[in-house]
């Protein structure tokens, strides 16, 4: 493994057998020359720069951050990846280690960013929230600072980001909103609250995110089964008129076209997470 680029002493651009990397360790870079191979002990996270990922991206972040910070976010990170169970795309290291490194200067500045999110990124994102709550803990007793809870939001949206490989986007702003929104009809409709703890209520999320993916790749469903959406009319008729609303908030809301197989699976979904609480 020789040395490419040595951005800092905490990450170096290497050749690992042909292929370009980026390494990050305490110390991976003191001292190093073209002429010298990295010690492979101190790396304590290796990945592979892609077309979005790019060296001159990485570069620039390198320039700009504290090179303490560049280890504080591979240390979390790392942590966070164990907990979760997941790998998460390399880009994180340069939208989270971009924001870590902005919110411990806001901190020193007496600024604090308010997260306008932050009680629907708990709901939706639990998991997510309670691995952020942990790397704000491991960031405060690195840095001996206290960061406010709104920090975990915004750490565990890039958890959710970086599972999808991309930052922060509108797409997920748009589904936090839109989940919330949505429960919002379907409870008020109804006259209870949904049970969060039940399977049919996670369905209903994972349907309502497919729902919002769907939207932003410009893919609709490819059939538009009227005859499936009229048999549902019948055997659902409550989940169907509460659809319809739905129907109704998403295109005077966001000028979107929920088309009647769309339709049918959110019917389907709403009759599903309400029978259960109808009948208690």
């Amino acid at each position: 493994m020789k040395p490419i680029t040595v951005y800092n002493n905490n990450a170096v651009l290497v050749d690992d057998d042909g292929v370009e990397c980026v390494v990050i360790g305490n110390g991976v870079g003191f001292g190093i020359s073209s002429k010298k191979r990295i010690d492979e002990q101190k790396i304590d996270k290796k990945f592979v720069l892609d077309a979005e990922f790019t060296q001159n991206k990485f570069g620039n972040l390198m320039n700009e951050m504290d090179e303490r910070h560049v280890i504080l976010t591979a240390k979390i990170i790392k942590i966070a990846e164990k907990e979760l169970n997941r790998s998460f795309h390399a880009s994180i290291y340069l939208f989270l280690g971009d924001h870590i490194s902005y919110a411990i200067e806001r901190h020193a500045e007496g600024a604090l960013l308010k997260n306008d999110m932050l009680w629907e990124i708990k709901k939706y994102y639990p998991r997510e929230f309670s691995a952020a709550k942990h790397s704000l803990q491991f960031i405060e007793r690195y840095e001996k600072i206290h960061l406010p809870e709104d920090e975990a939001g915004f750490i565990a949206l890039h958890y959710v980001n970086a599972t999808q490989g991309k930052a922060i986007s509108n797409e997920t702003i748009l589904t936090t909103k839109m989940i919330s929104e949505i429960l919002q009809i379907v409870e008020y409709d109804y006259g209870f609250r949904l049970d969060e703890n039940s399977i049919n209520y996670d369905r209903f999320l994972t349907h309502i995110r497919y729902f919002v993916s769907r939207i932003f790749a410009e893919k609709k469903q490819l059939s538009d089964d009227s005859s499936l959406l009229k048999q549902v009319k019948i055997l659902y008729k409550k989940a169907y008129d509460c659809g319809l609303k739905i129907k109704k908030h998403i295109d005077s809301t966001y000028q979107i076209k929920i088309t009647d197989s769309e339709l049918v699976y959110f019917v389907i979904h709403i009759n599903r997470v309400t029978i259960r609480e109808e009948k208690l």
